[in-house]
């Protein structure tokens, strides 16, 4: 946890100076109270967080289930978080990892950059136990009239005190 706060503190500074175009007109538009019914349609994917929105001190934050505020990140310092917390926490698996980024920063694509970097991840790809179960190959035997092919399973078990 303490390497993934090193991580956001080289990352949040940047926010100030990378802060995108988009990211600009949603601190604006929550500064001068815009609803969610008066969206633009440029704007309609944030229609779910955008009651959730703060703005303290330029810097864009989104509240938490929990109350708390998490910064909303750009898509470029996402992938950098992702991919190092990635790296640096034992190749954490999918669900994890989103539940540990969750608590710390924001952004609307946080699960897929999550999945593809599980996804394509070399080392991950390498240690993965195989789900696919391997199936015996079945022979199809064709007859032409019944009775042609009879089988049988003969059993022996054992006899019981009761002798059943």
């Amino acid at each position: 946890m303490k390497q993934l706060y090193s991580i956001l503190l080289v990352a949040i500074p940047s926010l100030g100076t990378e802060t995108s175009r988009p990211t600009h007109n949603i601190i604006r538009m929550v500064r001068s109270g815009v609803t969610v019914a008066r969206l633009p349609r440029a704007f309609h994917k944030f229609k779910k967080s955008w009651v959730d929105f703060v703005v303290e001190q330029d810097l864009l934050f989104k509240r938490g289930p929990n109350g708390c505020l998490v910064p909303v990140i750009t898509f470029h310092v996402l992938i950098d978080v992702v991919a190092e917390t990635h790296l640096q926490n034992s190749h954490l698996g999918i669900g994890k990892m989103t539940a540990m980024l969750r608590r710390l920063v924001w952004h609307q694509s946080l699960i897929s950059v999550t999945r593809d970097m599980c996804h394509t991840c070399i080392d991950c790809q390498k240690c993965k136990v195989s789900r696919e179960v391997v199936a015996p190959p079945t022979l199809r035997i064709s007859t032409k009239t019944p009775f042609e092919l009879v089988a049988m399973d003969l059993i022996s078990l054992p006899k019981s005190s009761s002798r059943y």
